[in-house]
């Protein structure tokens, strides 16, 4: 027994254990042994030996021996807790024989078990607080300082041997420092994870008692003491009576007393019983003692000697090896694992160790249980993994499998769905007119979203007392009239009855009762498929089904391609087995309807709480009141509902003794049975079973004379062997429950009789089931009269009566039923409700409460202990289960949690940082609230109509805040997924309408710039539209700077006092100082020293009194110009302090400035147009300074590059400085602007500058290769080992570059905690939050429903009508989405109701919202600021290092040494994060000598070109690049330019760009070559989208406009001004331009005028400004092409037709495969025959098992033969799985083949079938398909993982099916090598030409040597196994082995062509429609054609 007690006084403590001549030293002279010291912490101090009172008292005080104080100092003084009493009894027998005999060995023995005991509560408990990467919480220490206090009698002067183990209330942490064990919440629930030390032990008292008295007993039985085993674990000794025992224990007796006399029971009452006893304990002398305890035991005549307590044999070792030991062992850790997984899902170490030991006591021990553990992880039984306390915990191999298995049968339900079951909505709304009219809408809308999915398994998730249980009629019926087969399924008996009441006609049954039917008629029919397609499962209650039900469920679903369709709340308590299925399918995808509104509680119920802490007050009051209201309200259902079956029987005694008082009633005393549980693993264990008990069995078991339904007492135990003895009648049976019916379900139940007594009106339950009366289990009847011969019920629901004989075996099983327990009652719904919610019960929590608050209709009385703790529990405990899989992949596989590396589990870094975030179910839980309210709030208000509209117009704003063009699928897209978010999902239609109107109205722009619709804004136009014009009034504009003279002489004075500039540097200098434009732009390759150039031209501006302000758009880019000496601003910042001198009328219009902005590709179009705007009357020059191949802006626009485009003076600078000492690394970045980024990545590759997935691999073999987010994680981890591995100066000056913040934040949580490794960040560090920008856009912030709870809104300006000023910091605590209002409070815990309405698009500025995320901060951190705040002088992106840091402050220093203080705490003070890595973004403009990239070709938007380039451009030396695939992310690049769209180009033609206004071009340094560079690879752009390349044939188009050359002509260019015979003439006066009409030179054209000449697709191209791709497109509308793409659609059509006609049998035919099906049903399996001899030893093909495909025949007479000869059969399927034909191989008596003229002939129709080598096929992701069966063998032999088939001959290759290897995305053909090539086998060419399309890889290959099949290979041996995996894996891609054979789909025969192009030839009349059609396109494209030329 082990008992425990918190020490608060250490003075009380040291006069209690060492007062003299008392209890607690030398006790009355017994030989007491002296305290010691003990545990790993005692070492750590030096404790050893005999404890003294000094060092005793001290340590409790907090004082160590090595002068550390361990506390809290609270206002000057210590506080400290002192310490722990755990103390640990011995068995009342032991210490008896102990008193008897004095044998040290008695106390030795106790003493060890205890040590024992206390070093896994060491290991377990042992706890400080410890901060973590700023997050403080527990950290395990694994040592313990105590003191061991041995004491022999108990207060009552008996004996009783005890230890007790003050725990001193300190440890030493993980960083030496010295803590105070950590301590837990005392209000909280106490369970196995409790974060507090004697929490943790309290919580698992039981399990430690436990294995204490396994240790014990262990112990005892090693040195041969006679030990018996009670009950769970309990043992005694042998040769002391019982009767000794109860005389001394006078303590239990006086216990028991009391909680007899106060009803009470459990182990609070006896701790509580135990208090309330204790009694002074008498002062006796040592002689006085002695001789009463003499005295008393003198009588039972007792042997004293120390053998008599011992076996009268010798010792017996446990077992007679160590290896039968260590079987034991593991046999007794399989148990715990089995038996833990029937109801938790996860379990530590301690219970494993409970379970194992408590029940094998006799043989486990707790050191070779661990061993055994190991054992069991090693063996696969269970998986170690970390908790969220980073403790190790346990799960079963069997349970994962349970949920991987009901994904996998899931997933393959929904991959076999077809259609849904009502096929159309219009069916659907007639059906619910005509049954269903009386359902709400909710109802309706649930049943459409099930019945109208084409998906196998559907679902609706409906509150309690939604009707979901009254939707099963409606269902029913609506699945009937669309023929099909409804079964409802239920959980139980009692459920099937009460729904077939309810509606007749309904087949229903229990979900075991099912599974078991299926079982049998698959048992039946021997074989798999029942062909149930037409079966609709409605599962009632589905949140009730254990995994390994669902398990079945969908395993049945996917076999048969039948319906599910499950009906569950997810809000209600789930299965008691562990996991949560239903949660697990909606996870991965469960179509789910929603059901809200509760028909069940129309009105609001009364709802009454009362407290009241006494037990026994708590339980009258209840009871009194349950009598009070039967009374008053007789017609009403009223139940009581408790949460345990204790208390539901004191409840039930107690009311029926009231009855019983007030009337006079007959009654009758009865034996009845209670139902007993036990796990599936305990049924099969002898010790779990009690003497006494009851057992009953379901069915007959002959060999022990057991009958079915007989009850069998069970009168002994023989644990050691595992066998029960049974009586009935005098009949003896022996048991062994592990051999006979344990190992089954539900083949034995047990029970426990006890006396009942019954009463006249008693209210009792049923609890067995009994077909004869149609009774099932929990029915409730009435006791109306009892008589000798009868008992009467009646059912009062029912008005049904049922009489029962006395001695009928049914009376047995009735129960009293006033209350019932929260299981019991289940589906019980009462008019009123009593229910006791106790606050700190094993079973409170929010979804039982949930359960029974849902049950009642009118009223519901909760009785409580503790109101406001109970509410306490709610808010903490859900009682959520969770999947275990998804629990156990987010530890294992990284997901948020960790991942394994070098075989350990490492914590992902990341979490602590993040650990503020919500979890998915939270965020789910409160979008569930906010998705009710605003459906609460718009529903009955907007139509749909007006909902789409408005949704429209929000999602224009949203979309257009980034992009000024968006296709229409963006669009579409957003309108639906908000629709959705508002559950208001809006129909296409809807949507298509509501998009109309707004392009009706002019509010959205329709435009064709891509293939698809998209879509620009009147707002995106004009802004675009106002930058042009501004820009073209900044010509001839610019202030009188300097001349040219001047500039010279100052430019050679600059350079010979700084560094010399580049030619091109100068130029742009020379154009921004000289030019007449106030407007000029510089475009500067990354690195050729552009801001170099502003430093250049400071002096210049300072000597002409011209104020030079620098500006950027980001932070690090304005501060890159600081660094230049210039004043420098952001954007932003700058444009705010130009408006606020506008409106304070102090702008100085005459003012001489030139304002640079620097990085101006990053500009917004929004910013640029306000520079333009407010410095236009103003004496400025403006130089836009930047580089169009680097990054865009967020928001919309691309006006650097377009007004380059557009004419404005351009100076190009593209002489890189930055990389010019490191040759090779400028050449990577010269290729990156030509465009080749495969070919620098290839290079930087070869250079050993790349790693990818493989190299990760290598170091992480555990990674799958689809485990995407593994291998992210894995790259962070290692480029962070990478660095660390460098050198100081290399890591100093490595700017490490990622696209995307995800992967920025996960690699510095790694690297710092490697730098912290490595001693260059401090151990001891601070938690600490910090505000993250949530990036709502200026749309967004106008809507609540775009914020959440808990996030942070800072406020850049003051709200006077909130109350609100400046700078405020405000916390959302509420939303109120009905009126768009945020609940907010300030620091001071004031709330101000937030209308966001008062945030319009022009001041959405003045509130930034942030998310709140936890950092770890600590001496040697690098940070940067991540927002401005002048006054604390800190700007955004400059980074500081940590130098100092407490718990409220840390001192940083700034790279100029500046010291500065961080009061981290302050809201004003959370803007910044770690330095260690940034984005694309934050990087531009910044340099350093190394770069490091993270960049993964998956990251489809953020990879990009501009990302890439700017990536590689930071570094001056080198740069490393780690990524997933380069191919792949070279094929990402080239798709991903990253350039923004215009709505310019994309709406009309600008009236600047066709009259070219912007001539005024000073200097452009573009060379002709750079030109066509770029021509060429804009030209290869075109011509390598394999999609348009093959849409149309260009030579067919050519000559259809040649044919139709007068109408093509005069379409383009108008009516000729003359003609002649050959030629018409357009243009001047007399036509200046001639297109040829007839003659050799038809179709052709030249402009005499420009010089421009060639065919009419030329002149499309040159007249109406299209690019190749459109003009063709153009061209084909023209002449009605018809794209070959269509052609080839139709031949493939005709082709399928083709091959199902071969496939197609005669009659003739038929009857050969009927011929070929009765030989194969003649044959049998080939094991034990020849033909496995045959394959085994003649062909060497040595598997385990083959197919059922492979048969052996007796014999086949043969005519060829003219013999019947035994025969291999190998049988050969159709496409659809039936016997086509089968292939006879004979055989003689050997296993050889026989000696006839044919070995082997073929039967049936081989054309169309093949053979599978392999039974369980089409998992597999590659098929081998061979010749013949005996090479498929072979190849199956070396590689089981593909699927290998045979065509059983080389010419049936070309008669395969194409869908009969259509799952697979890979076939290989193999070959033999009959001495031809595969070049040369035009039919097997052909054949794989066949089955190819573009989602298959087709390969080919076959052995070397000439005359070689894979049979003869296989004979080899391994070295032959070898070959042919390599032969297969060497297979070559179809199109590498013929270069005349094309396999791409665009080529198509020349018949068809001929065809097409005969059809296109016929002269065309031009449609003006197609002129209209392209008229916005001529014009956009004229502005593509001056755009899209690139500068370089």
């Amino acid at each position: 027994m082990l008992s425990t007690k918190v020490i608060k006084s250490g003075a009380q403590a040291t006069q209690y254990f060492f007062k003299t001549d008392d209890y607690y030293t030398k006790e009355s002279g017994l030989d007491e042994k002296p305290s010691i010291w003990y545990g790993k912490g005692a070492e750590k101090l030096e404790l050893q030996g005999e404890v003294s009172k000094e060092q005793f008292k001290e340590l409790l005080s907090g004082k160590l021996p090595n002068g550390i104080q361990v506390g809290q100092k609270k206002n000057g003084e210590i506080s400290h807790r002192a310490g722990f009493d755990l103390t640990f009894s011995a068995p009342k027998s032991w210490s008896i024989a102990h008193y008897l005999n004095k044998d040290p060995i008695f106390g030795e023995i106790m003493e060890q078990a205890v040590k024992n005991t206390l070093d896994l509560i060491e290991k377990d408990c042992a706890m400080a607080y410890r901060y973590e990467k700023g997050i403080g919480h527990m950290s395990k220490t694994g040592n313990l300082v105590a003191s061991l206090h041995f004491h022999r009698l108990s207060r009552e002067l008996e004996p009783q041997d005890h230890v007790h183990a003050v725990i001193m209330n300190a440890t030493e942490r993980y960083d030496g420092m010295w803590r105070a064990l950590k301590s837990d919440d005392p209000n909280k629930k106490q369970h196995e994870n409790s974060e507090g030390f004697i929490e943790r032990v309290r919580a698992c008292k039981k399990d430690y008692g436990a294995i204490y008295r396994a240790e014990h007993a262990r112990l005892a039985i090693e040195k041969n003491f006679a030990v018996e085993f009670t009950k769970d674990g309990f043992w005694e000794l042998k040769h002391i009576s019982k009767e000794m025992i109860k005389d001394s224990s006078t303590r239990r007796q006086q216990i028991v007393s009391h909680m007899e006399d106060n009803n009470t029971s459990g182990g609070k009452a006896a701790a509580a019983a135990t208090l309330i006893t204790r009694a002074q304990k008498a002062k006796l002398t040592k002689e006085e003692i002695s001789e009463a305890l003499d005295a008393k035991y003198a009588k039972y005549n007792i042997k004293t000697d120390i053998e008599s307590f011992k076996n009268n044999n010798s010792i017996i070792p446990l077992s007679n090896s160590d290896i039968e030991k260590s079987k034991d062992n593991l046999l007794a850790i399989k148990y715990a694992i089995a038996h833990l997984s029937e109801y938790i899902g996860i379990f530590t170490e301690s219970k494993l160790l409970s379970v194992a030991m408590k029940h094998h006591s006799n043989k486990a021990n707790i050191g070779s249980c661990l061993q055994a553990i190991k054992s069991a992880k090693d063996a696969g039984y269970i998986n170690l993994f970390k908790n969220e306390n980073g403790e190790a915990v346990y799960i079963s191999q069997e349970q994962i499998n349970l949920e991987k298995n009901l994904i996998s049968n899931y997933k393959e339900a929904i991959d076999n769905s077809k259609r849904p079951i009502i096929t159309s909505d219009n069916k659907f709304n007639k059906l619910c007119a005509k049954h269903a009219n009386f359902l709400t809408k909710e109802q309706k809308d649930s049943l459409a979203k099930v019945l109208r999915s084409n998906n196998n398994i559907n679902a609706i998730d409906g509150r309690i007392g939604s009707g979901k249980t009254h939707l099963i009629p409606t269902i029913a019926k609506f699945t009937k009239k669309a023929w099909y087969s409804p079964i409802v399924l239920t959980l139980s008996q009692k459920e099937v009855e009460n729904i077939q009441d309810k509606s007749s006609g309904i087949t229903c049954k229990t979900v075991s009762g099912y599974l078991k039917d299926i079982e049998i008629r698959k048992n039946i029919a021997n074989k798999e498929n029942l062909n149930l397609k037409n079966q609709v499962l409605i599962v009632d209650s589905a949140q009730r089904l254990s995994a390994r039900q669902q398990q079945s469920l969908t395993k049945i679903a996917a076999n048969e391609k039948l319906k599910i369709i499950y009906l569950f709340d997810s809000k209600q308590p789930e299965s008691m087995a562990p996991g949560n299925s239903m949660k697990l399918l909606k996870d991965i995808g469960l179509n789910t309807g929603r059901i809200t509104q509760s028909i069940r509680q129309l009105n609001p119920i009364d709802i009454n709480i009362k407290q009241e802490k006494d037990d026994a007050i708590r339980f009258d009051s209840i009871v009194n009141d349950y009598l009070g209201y039967i009374k008053d309200n007789p017609n009403k259902d009223i139940k009581i509902i408790t949460q345990d079956k204790t208390l539901k029987n004191i409840l039930n005694t107690k009311i029926q003794e009231k009855l019983a008082q007030d009337k006079s009633m007959n009654s009758f005393n009865l034996e009845t049975l209670s139902p007993q549980f036990l796990t599936k693993a305990q049924y099969t264990i002898a010790n779990q079973y009690k003497k006494g008990h009851l057992i009953s069995f379901n069915k007959n078991y002959v060999s022990l004379d057991i009958k079915k339904g007989e009850y069998y007492k069970i009168d002994n135990i023989d644990k050691k062997h595992n066998i029960i003895k049974l009586s009935k009648n005098n009949e003896i049976i022996y048991w062994n429950p592990d051999k006979v019916g344990g190992r089954v379900e539900g083949a034995v139940r047990i029970y426990q009789p006890k006396n009942s007594k019954f009463h006249e009106g008693d209210k009792v339950c049923i609890n067995d089931s009994n077909r004869s009366l149609s009774i099932s289990k929990g029915f409730e009847f009435v006791i109306k009269s009892i008589d000798d011969r009868k008992v009467t019920l009646t059912d009062t629901n029912k008005n049904k009566q049922i009489s029962i004989k006395n001695g009928d075996v049914l009376l047995k099983h009735i129960d009293l039923s006033y209350a019932k327990t929260a299981s019991d009652a289940y589906n019980d719904t009462p008019d009123i409700i009593l229910t006791e919610q106790c606050a700190n019960k094993r079973q409170t929590n929010l979804k039982q409460f949930y359960k029974v608050l849902g049950q009642c209709k009118e009223k519901i009385n909760i009785y409580t202990d503790d109101k406001a703790l109970h509410a306490k529990t709610l808010e903490k405990y859900k009682g959520d289960s969770k999947p275990i899989v998804n629990e156990l992949l987010k530890q294992i596989k990284q997901n948020n949690k960790g991942y394994v590396k070098d075989n350990k589990i490492i914590k992902n870094p990341i979490d602590n940082m993040l650990s503020k975030i919500e979890t998915a179910e939270q965020i789910s839980l409160k979008k569930d609230v906010q998705l009710a309210n605003i459906t609460k709030a718009i529903s009955n208000n907007i139509s749909n109509k007006a909902l789409a509209y408005s949704l429209t117009k929000y999602c224009i704003n949203q979309l257009s805040e980034k992009e000024a063009v968006f296709t229409e699928y963006e669009l579409k897209n957003l309108i639906s997924k908000e629709s959705v978010n508002l559950s208001r999902p809006l129909t296409i239609k809807e949507i298509e309408k509501s998009i109309n109107k707004t392009v009706n109205k002019k509010q959205l722009y329709t435009c064709s710039l891509y293939k698809n619709t998209s879509y620009t804004t009147p707002n995106s136009v004009k802004l675009e539209s106002s930058v042009l014009n501004l820009a073209k009034n900044t010509i001839n504009k610019g202030f009188d700077f300097t001349n040219l003279d001047t500039l010279n002489n100052h430019l050679n004075l600059w350079q010979k006092e700084n560094t010399k500039l580049t030619d091109s540097q100068i130029k742009a200098i020379k154009t921004i100082a000289i030019t007449k434009n106030s407007l000029t732009l510089v475009n500067g390759l990354a690195g050729v020293g552009k801001t170099t150039m502003l430093s250049a031209i400071k002096p210049l501006c300072d000597e002409n009194k011209v104020k030079m302000i620098g500006i950027a758009p980001t932070n690090s880019a304005a501060n890159e110009v600081k660094d230049k000496g210039i004043e420098s601003y952001t954007v932003d910042s700058f444009l705010n302090k130009l408006a606020k001198a506008y409106k304070d009328k102090a702008f100085d219009k005459n003012e001489k400035v030139l304002l640079v902005l620097d990085e101006s590709s990053m500009a917004s179009t929004k910013k640029l147009n306000r520079i333009l705007t407010l410095t236009k009357d103003a004496n400025y020059r403006l130089a836009f300074i930047g580089d169009v191949n680097q990054l865009a802006s967020i928001e919309q626009g691309k006006m650097f590059r377009f007004l380059q485009k557009a004419g404005v003076e351009t100076t190009f600078v593209n002489d890189i400085i930055r990389q010019k000492d490191s040759p090779k690394y400028l050449g990577y970045v010269k290729e990156l602007y030509k465009g080749n980024y495969s070919s620098v990545i290839n290079k930087m590759q070869k250079d050993n500058c790349v790693f990818t997935n493989d190299d990760i691999l290598k170091q992480n073999t555990h990674l799958n290769k689809d485990d995407i987010a593994g291998f992210a994680y894995a790259r962070c981890d290692f480029l962070s080992d990478t660095l660390i591995a460098k050198d100081l100066d290399t890591r100093i000056n490595t700017r490490v570059v990622t696209p995307a913040n995800k992967d920025r934040k996960l690699f510095n949580a790694l690297y710092r905690e490697k730098l912290q490794e490595i001693g260059e960040i401090s151990q001891k560090e601070f938690k600490a939050d910090i505000l993250v920008d949530a990036r709502l856009n200026s749309s967004e912030k106008f809507y609540s429903h775009n914020f959440d709870i808990g996030q942070v809104m800072k406020f850049n300006s003051n709200f006077a009508d909130n109350d609100i000023k400046k700078g405020d910091y405000l916390t959302i605590k509420d939303i109120d989405y009905a009126k768009n209002y945020l609940n907010l409070k300030n620091s001071k815990g004031k709330s101000i109701a937030f209308n966001l309405s008062t945030l319009k698009s022009d001041n959405a500025w003045k509130a930034t919202i942030y998310n709140t995320e936890v950092r770890n901060i600590a001496v040697g951190d690098n940070i940067r600021w991540s927002n401005t705040d002048k006054k604390q002088d800190r700007v955004n992106m400059d980074e500081v290092s940590v130098i100092g840091i407490n718990q409220k402050e840390a001192i940083v220093k700034d790279k100029d040494g500046n010291t500065k203080t961080l009061e981290y705490t302050k809201d004003n003070s959370k803007h910044w994060d770690y330095a260690y890595a940034g984005t694309a973004y934050t990087e531009q403009g910044k340099t350093a000598k190394h770069v490091a990239i993270l960049m993964s070709s998956n990251q489809a938007k953020l990879a990009s070109k501009p990302t890439f380039l700017v990536a590689i451009t930071r570094a001056m030396q080198d740069g490393t690049l780690v990524t997933d695939d380069t191919a792949e992310l070279a094929k990402r690049l080239e798709v991903n330019s990253g350039i923004k769209t215009s709505s310019l180009e994309a709406f009309k033609s600008n009236k600047e760009l066709k009259s070219g206004s912007f001539k005024n071009i000073a200097i452009n340094l573009q060379s002709k070559e750079s030109k066509n560079n770029h021509a060429k690879l804009i030209n290869k752009k075109v011509y390598s989208q394999k999609s348009n390349y093959f849409k149309y044939n260009v030579n067919n188009i050519s000559k259809a406009l040649s044919h139709d050359v007068k109408n093509i002509a005069t379409h383009i260019l108008g009516s000729p001004k003359k003609q002649d015979g050959l030629n018409y003439f357009f243009g001047s006066n007399k036509g200046s331009l001639a297109v040829t009409i007839s003659g050799d030179y038809q179709g052709t054209w030249h402009d005499f005028d420009t010089g421009e000449k060639g065919n009419l697709l030329k002149l499309i191209q040159t007249k109406l400004g299209l690019g190749f791709k459109d003009a063709l497109e153009y061209a084909a509308k023209l002449v009605n092409h018809i794209p070959v793409q269509e052609i080839q659609d139709k031949i493939q059509k005709i082709e399928k037709f083709k091959d199902d006609a071969k496939l197609m049998l005669t009659d003739e035919q038929k009857q050969k495969v009927q011929f070929a099906q009765k030989l194969a049903s003649e044959a049998k399996n080939i094991k034990g025959t020849i033909a496995e001899k045959y394959l085994k030893e003649t062909r060497g093909i040595k598997l385990n098992s083959f197919t059922d495909d492979l048969k052996y025949h007796r014999g086949i007479y043969s005519k060829l033969n003219q013999s019947k000869t035994p025969a291999l059969l190998v049988v050969a399927r159709d496409k659809d799985n039936n016997i086509q034909a089968v292939q006879a191989i004979y055989l003689d008596s050997n296993g050889k083949k026989a000696d006839v003229n044919v070995q082997k002939q073929s039967f049936g129709v081989l054309k169309g079938a093949v053979f599978s080598a392999k039974e369980d096929k089409y998992k597999s992701q590659t098929a081998v398909v061979c010749e013949g069966p005996e090479d498929a063998l072979s190849i199956l032999k070396t590689d089981i993982s593909k699927d290998v088939f045979a065509c059983l001959g080389k010419s049936n290759f070309n008669n395969i099916p194409k869908n009969t290897f259509q799952k697979y995305p890979n076939i290989v053909f193999a070959l033999d090598n009959d001495g031809k090539q595969i070049k040369a086998m035009p039919g097997i060419l052909n054949a794989a030409k066949r089955l190819d399309d573009n989602n298959k890889n087709i390969l080919l290959t076959q052995p070397s040597t000439e005359k070689q099949d894979y049979n003869s290979i296989l004979k080899l041996g391994i070295t032959g196994e070898e070959r042919i995996r390599s032969i297969i894996n060497k297979a070559e891609i179809l199109k590498d082995v013929s270069n005349d054979f094309n396999i791409k789909k665009n080529q198509i025969n020349s018949h068809s062509l001929s065809k097409s192009i005969k059809m296109q030839s016929n002269p065309i009349k031009i449609d003006n429609q197609v002129k209209e059609s392209f008229k916005n396109q001529v014009s956009i494209n004229n502005q593509n054609k001056q755009i899209d030329k690139e500068i370089i």
